[in-house]
């Protein structure tokens, strides 16, 4: 995407490097007027009700907060809110740990990591509502293992893509030697932190001044470590892409356990087929992507000897991909779901 008064220079530095090039959406911001003018219609019209989420529209930062805080009062037998991190610019990442007995192994679940991605947080918030309103149809889950799900983490980011930039990725740390803002948590991991745009506060993948330099890689990672050697599996949920990610982003060679690691994302992505025929793909970050560094699942299996560690990249939609419609939401995370499921009851088994 590129400014209108910069299109022109673009076009002709596609042209002189030979390059074909055609222009899919000429303006983009009248499509994001509308989501937003569609997103304040749902909100008015599509009111929350105590204790409980709404799938209708995209759920905002301090909405899911309030969940969160009813929820907790509402089972105090099964839920506990945990305190992360506290933002640049002073706003909590919290998340909710699930069990009904102490004394076994952790599934790891965070969601916007990256601020624009606003189908994550629905498939953290349907993750909590299986679990504690389906709790007797699900409640073998929870004999398996115990969760802490992170339906924002990145609170400061998510925000501002509710408020001012739709698209935005990283968080909104200050440097006040650029003139630009943020930093790009999921390339703030401390495990093989660097490779390019290491100088580039500008650049959209900026990794920070060094590793876990950012409150929101801190807070996953943090508890990453914490929990060391218990931890069944970690899930980054992202979107987009339709695929199922597992390391390495930094190399392109395979975790010793990636025959398994492959298997259980097939699994994963017959689940979800299953519902309305979405096709997802499984491999590594680097494979199907390219390289990347600082990344989270390479931290949780590279240094917190997680054995099953995937990002979960969901559809797209929309003008650019990042921005769905309201009314995939439902789909995508009933397919996710179960999903999630599959991958979790494989992991506990082994």
């Amino acid at each position: 995407m590129v400014s209108s008064g910069n299109a022109p220079y673009l076009a002709s530095a596609l042209r002189s490097l030979q390059l074909d090039f055609s222009t899919y959406i000429n303006d983009v911001g009248p499509l994001v007027t509308k989501e937003i003018e569609e997103h304040e219609f749902l909100k008015a019209t599509k009111k929350r009700q105590p204790k409980a989420v709404t799938f209708d529209r995209f759920m905002e930062f301090n909405e899911i907060q309030d969940y969160m805080d009813e929820v907790n009062a509402a089972y105090p037998n099964l839920t506990t809110i945990v305190d992360l991190e506290t933002t640049f610019l002073g706003k909590k990442i919290r998340g909710l740990r699930l069990s009904n007995s102490p004394g076994k192994r952790l599934v790891i679940m965070d969601c916007a990591l990256h601020a624009r991605e606003w189908m994550a947080p629905p498939v953290c918030l349907k993750t909590i509502t299986e679990l504690l309103d389906n709790y007797e149809s699900n409640k073998e889950l929870l004999d398996l293992v115990d969760w802490l799900v992170i339906p924002i983490a990145n609170p400061d980011g998510y925000v501002y893509s509710f408020s001012t930039d739709r698209f935005w990725r990283k968080n909104r740390k200050i440097d006040l030697s650029s003139p630009c803002f943020g930093v790009d948590p999921n390339r703030n991991y401390d495990f093989h932190w660097g490779g390019e745009n290491v100088s580039d506060p500008c650049s959209l993948t900026y990794p920070g001044t060094g590793p876990f330099s950012e409150k929101e890689s801190l807070a996953v990672g943090g508890q990453l470590l914490a929990n060391s050697g218990n931890i069944a599996i970690y899930l980054a949920i992202h979107s987009y892409g339709e695929l199922i990610l597992f390391p390495w982003g930094y190399t392109t060679e395979l975790p010793p356990n990636a025959p398994e690691l492959g298997a259980t994302g097939n699994e994963a992505a017959a689940a979800v087929f299953a519902h309305r025929g979405m096709e997802y793909t499984t491999g590594t970050s680097a494979g199907l992507l390219y390289l990347q560094f600082g990344a989270a699942d390479d931290f949780a299996m590279g240094m917190a000897n997680v054995p099953y560690s995937y990002t979960w990249e969901l559809p797209g939609g929309g003008t650019g991909g990042f921005n769905p419609p309201a009314s995939e939401i439902i789909p995508v995370v009933t397919e996710t779901w179960d999903g999630i499921v599959s991958m979790v009851r494989k992991a506990a088994e082994n």
